[in-house]
């Protein structure tokens, strides 16, 4: 990975978490469950091997629901609430769609305007956020923003 390691804890145990190769997958009995996601690079896994956490792209998954338990003692993560589970299946049975070679949840359209008549105030929004990032720095955290549209958002991390 392009980025250093040392900063991330996991979720459940707070331990260190340690980088594993798709190669090493068999040896400690993780499953391919995750492949219709995406391309799986890697992985983590916490120091005590219990949870292991995918790896697409780059991107780190370090969502509870995400992990898979390989431990052999009590699973942490115990069950979602009614709330978290809805919303948490609602994005896991919806497809992308591609527009613009860039990819968009399907149901992105109930939610942002992108007829062209938007555009403009989308860029210009955009930009205008850029006034309130430092210009460069060592990491940038995108928490839950949703897709990403407009090439105006990508450049908000140039500098990172």
């Amino acid at each position: 990975m392009n980025f250093d390691i040392s900063i991330l804890r996991c979720p459940l145990t707070n331990n260190n978490l340690v980088e594993i190769k798709k190669q090493e997958f068999g040896q400690l009995n993780i499953s391919n469950e995750f492949e219709h996601y995406g391309k799986i690079d890697g992985g983590l896994i916490d120091e005590s091997h219990f949870y292991f956490y995918p790896v697409f792209d780059e991107i780190c998954i370090l969502l509870p629901q995400y992990a898979i338990y390989i431990g052999n003692d009590k699973d942490l993560r115990g069950n979602m609430s009614f709330d978290r589970k809805r919303v948490f299946d609602y994005y896991n049975n919806i497809d992308y769609q591609t527009k613009n070679s860039l990819e968009l949840y399907k149901d992105s359209q109930k939610w942002v305007d992108f007829r062209d008549v938007t555009k403009a105030y989308l860029q210009n929004s955009f930009t205008k956020a850029a006034k309130f990032y430092a210009p460069t720095g060592k990491y940038l955290l995108d928490i839950a923003s949703g897709p990403i549209g407009l090439p105006e958002y990508i450049n908000l991390s140039a500098g990172y």
